[in-house]
């Protein structure tokens, strides 16, 4: 979370020919979104605008490439610097996600590159697995005022497949807290109030194969601005 009341260096506006070329991509995808000037998103950000920028973090570790797994860090941070223009010296940056429940958030950033940068773990909760691969050690990452829960009762698409909402699940999470909050009269979810209190949202997702959605794209990448996953369905039992 960057506030400019309190933390303002001050931003210089830098010619395209001096941009890297993460930051060039940057502007010809704006562009190409229709949003021109020196900088595009001036369009949509205001000076004095709370802007949520929601990389994915998923995990600080994998079997594979840890860079196929997480948003690039160079990418983020050239992002911020063009929030930070747009913003003009007032406003706020809230940079966040909730990972899954056992993943490392501050070695994440480090292997990112993007530990200067301050984020929010968007979790109420993380785990650790002990020796043999079994979650332990649940503790409170953030407290409950920090939440908002929304419920989409009769507008949520689970309505139509509401009749099965016993046997909605999420892996290793606990089922019986699912039951609570997707049946026949609520379909809420849990949501950080820095999240609904942002003017914009900026998603930045990693497009990678997926299990479950094939794929993942920007809206996969909304899952993580759930702060309890339990809350979650992902797929029925069965």
């Amino acid at each position: 979370m960057y506030n400019f009341t309190e933390n303002c260096e001050p931003v210089c506006i830098v010619r395209e020919k001096n941009y890297n070329s993460i930051s060039k991509g940057l502007i010809k995808l704006f562009n190409d979104m229709g949003l021109t000037g020196e900088n595009p998103l001036s369009k949509i950000i205001k000076p004095g605008d709370t802007v949520l920028i929601k990389p994915n973090l998923v995990r600080d570790y994998t079997s594979g490439d840890f860079e196929a797994l997480v948003t690039n860090g160079k990418l983020i941070i050239a992002i911020v610097k063009f929030v930070k223009m747009a913003l003009g010296g007032t406003g706020r940056i809230v940079l966040g996600d909730s990972p899954v429940q056992d993943s490392d958030f501050e070695k994440t950033l480090k292997k990112l590159g993007i530990d200067s940068l301050e984020a929010i773990d968007f979790r109420r909760e993380i785990v650790k697995k002990d020796k043999i691969g079994i979650f332990q050690k649940k503790k409170l990452v953030r407290k409950e005022d920090d939440y908002v829960a929304v419920d989409l009762k009769e507008k949520s698409e689970l309505m139509k497949i509401i009749k099965h909402s016993r046997k909605f699940r999420i892996t290793q999470y606990d089922d019986r807290a699912m039951k609570i909050h997707h049946n026949n009269n609520n379909n809420e979810y849990l949501i950080p109030k820095c999240v609904l209190d942002a003017d914009v949202v900026i998603n930045i997702p990693k497009l990678k194969t997926h299990r479950k959605a094939g794929i993942t794209c920007a809206l996969k990448n909304l899952v993580g601005l759930n702060g309890d996953k339990s809350w979650l369905p992902h797929h029925r039992a069965g």
